[in-house]
């Protein structure tokens, strides 16, 4: 069993093992102080849809951090990755994890002096592959980001639509509960029954479209700040680099001031520094030609990584909303959610001409073309039948535009088969 302090500690392990060498590291989920102190606080009795979410959406997160950084072939080489994953044993509590903890202090003065850093150094590029694809990171991310705010209201509209559907049905069964009309009750009881099973389906829908696309655009968005991280490294290689060459010059300029001024002491001092530098700028210079190689395969590896993941989200999205979008259809074809409106306005239209609603035997084909079957007609006691009663519309009324006894047709029989 693994706590989540120990993915955070795995994730610093491998950051500060494999980031100055330009690999991508996957990021690791972040923390949540609200969502961490509910689930302290609550306890499995009392806990609340809330915390549930919570437990599930960081479950998720962790699956999908352990898949990706499994998926590297460095990474999952690693001792400590091997270790996290093989230890049948708890590890050892990781305390440089907490926010508050002075090595957690501490990575934050790190980070605040990196961004100063990168924003008032530039880099004179002179590799036109690393412009492109800066370039090409910092449009996709804004992309991104843009992705995931419309995704995110999508989400939220699913949410909204399955609880005012619930809403509805909690709504129509109270009312049927309390109708003393025995047909229009239960024509009110299937409604709401039929109206409950559409709101499971929408929240499913909402689920799927939060776990397929929200998040997964989300660990993108973190992936490509990664990048950035293994991109400022090379630009962190290259001024040591520069530094290097700027020391190596000063101290070149002291020795031949020594060998000027005649202080054969100081000349051999000199000449060893200048050794010295000599070494440090050429491994910086190797380091910053290996880092980059390095980079430009990790790009390699992530452009494949990132079109196969964005095409099985996309497939993956798709099927669950065909499957919802089934499921809607086949409860409307099952429960007859159209009939049982139907039926509800021909208890309404009956009840308001006072009529007996009866059945009357379905007329002949001669009668009335374009029948079908041997279902019953529901008609008005004094009313002609309607030629759309095949399908459970209430009766035609005597006049033109008008139901019984003068009474305005239903604006939804309108809208369905057009006015009498």
């Amino acid at each position: 069993m693994r706590r989540f302090s120990d993915f955070l500690g795995l994730h610093r392990k491998l950051v500060e093992k494999h980031l100055h060498s330009g690999r991508v590291i996957p990021p690791a989920p972040e923390k949540s102080a609200i969502g961490t102190t509910k689930i302290k606080l609550g306890s499995d009795k009392n806990a609340d849809s809330g915390s549930l979410d919570f437990i599930e959406r960081r479950r998720a997160a962790l699956e999908r951090y352990m898949n990706r950084t499994s998926a590297h072939p460095t990474l999952r080489a690693d001792p400590d990755f091997r270790e996290f994953i093989e230890l049948d044993a708890e590890l050892p509590r990781a305390t440089q994890t907490s926010a508050l903890s002075s090595a957690g202090v501490l990575r934050l003065f790190n980070r605040v002096g990196e961004t100063v850093n990168k924003m008032t150094f530039k880099m004179d590029e002179s590799d036109q592959w690393f412009e492109e694809r800066t370039q090409q990171i910092e449009s996709l991310d804004a992309q991104l980001r843009k992705l995931h705010a419309s995704m995110e209201g999508l989400v939220n509209y699913r949410r909204e639509l399955a609880l005012s559907t619930a809403a509805f049905a909690k709504a129509t069964a109270v009312l049927s509960s309390v109708e003393e009309h025995s047909s229009l009750s239960r024509a009110l009881h299937q409604l709401s029954e039929s109206t409950e099973r559409t709101q499971t389906i929408h929240h499913a829908q909402a689920d799927a479209d939060f776990y397929v696309l929200s998040e997964n655009t989300k660990d993108y968005i973190q992936l490509i700040a990664a990048v950035k991280d293994v991109f400022h490294e090379r630009v962190k290689t290259f001024q040591t680099w520069q530094h290097a060459q700027i020391t190596l010059a000063k101290k070149r300029e002291a020795k031949a001031k020594a060998e000027l001024a005649g202080r054969m002491d100081k000349v051999q001092q000199a000449q060893e520094e200048v050794t010295e530098w000599e070494g440090k700028v050429e491994r910086s210079q190797e380091e910053f030609e290996r880092i980059s190689r390095a980079i430009k395969k990790e790009m390699e590896q992530f452009d494949v990584m990132r079109v196969k993941d964005f095409r099985d989200m996309v497939i993956k999205y798709l099927e669950d909303l065909m499957t919802s979008q089934q499921q809607v259809g086949f409860l409307c074809c099952c429960s007859c959610t159209p009939v049982i409106l139907l039926k509800v306005c021909v208890v309404l239209r009956s009840s308001r001409c006072g009529r007996r609603l009866s059945r009357k035997p379905r007329p002949s084909p001669k009668e009335l073309p374009g029948a079908r079957g041997e279902r019953p007609v529901y008609a008005c006691v004094g009313c002609s039948p309607s030629p759309f009663s095949a399908w459970g519309e209430p009766p035609s009324p005597p006049g033109p535009g008008l139901g019984c006894d003068g009474a305005a047709p239903s604006p939804f029989l309108r809208q369905r088969h057009g006015p009498h």
